[in-house]
Order: C-alpha cells, then structure tokens, then sequence
C-alpha cells in the first residue's frame, strides 16, 4: 500500500513540474515589444566604452573627441671638441679647454628608424631646434671616424626641455 502511495506521489510531481516549468523557467516571454541586447561593448577612441542599445540592437554612438593639438618644445644645446691638446697639464693649461665644435646635428625618433630633422650647430657650437613632444636620438658630428660625438637621448614632455651638451672626442691622446 505504501508503493501505490509513493508512486501516486512521484507522479504528481512529476506532472506539476512539467505544468508549472513553462511559468518559471526557461519559457519564452510574451511578446511585449521589447528588445533585449546582447551585453557586448565598443571601446571609443576617447577610451570610454559603450554598449547596444535601441531596437535594432546598434552600438550606441561614441562621444565626439576633438583632437589634442601637437604640443612641442625648443631643444637647446652645444656641442664641445675635447681634448684639444695631447697632454693634460696640471693646473689646466687654459688653451686646452674643450673647444666649441660647429657641425650637423640629425635628430632620430628613439629607435633609430625615422630622421626627423637636421640643424647645424653655429660657429660658438649652439644649437636649436622646435620638435614634438617624445622620445628622440641626438646625434651630432659628420660620420668621419673623429671627431667621435655621443649620441644624446632626449625625452621631451614638458614646455621646458633639458639643455643638452655633446661632447665629441678629438682622438687626440
């Protein structure tokens, strides 16, 4: 008698489960006009991201950026021959201080792959140059073996630069 009793139970549940399933699970919503959008999103070239709205579930418009202007900065600088005589004296010996050294100086983007200007330095071994803000290679001096000019990295971020200083080796020793 209990098995007919737990069987008519089993059963009733069962029977309401597949009654009442449409109600609370997964049954397809009446029709009540509205859309609903997958939750992808759009990143904006402002950063901001935005989503799909609207009937036909488009991206939402991204807000208007007005571009930044290109701020730049002057660069100064000198570049110095030095040693100019074969033996250092001690005091130093006034005629054989580092000497002003007048040359073309290029300027390369950071990795080396784009000349980006080329100046020559005056006769007092000056120099000066406007260029957008990042990352460059200062290099100064002809390609001959020597002089022999360093190469300056230089980071511009600010309105007001560092001033920078080329030393070039003579070879004289």
């Amino acid at each position: 008698m209990r098995k007919i009793y737990f069987l008519i139970l089993i059963i009733l549940i069962v029977g309401g489960a597949f009654i009442l399933w449409p109600k609370i699970g997964n049954a397809p919503a009446k029709d009540s006009g509205s859309v609903v959008c997958t939750m992808e999103a759009k990143i904006c070239p402002d950063g901001s991201a935005v989503g799909r709205a609207g009937p036909k579930c488009e991206f939402a418009k991204c807000p208007e950026v007005s571009p930044l202007p290109t701020l730049s900065a002057t660069v100064k600088g000198s570049v110095k021959l030095s040693p100019v005589c074969p033996v250092e004296r001690m005091p130093p010996d006034p005629a054989c201080a580092p000497k002003p050294y007048q040359t073309k100086i290029e300027v390369f983007l950071a990795d080396g792959t784009e000349l980006v200007k080329t100046v020559e330095s005056d006769s007092n071994g000056n120099f000066s140059f406007a260029l957008p803000y990042g990352d460059y290679n200062v290099q100064a001096g002809s390609g001959k073996v020597y002089p022999r000019c360093e190469a300056i990295l230089v980071s511009l971020k600010t309105a007001t630069p560092p001033l920078i200083s080329i030393s070039c080796d003579t070879g004289i020793r």
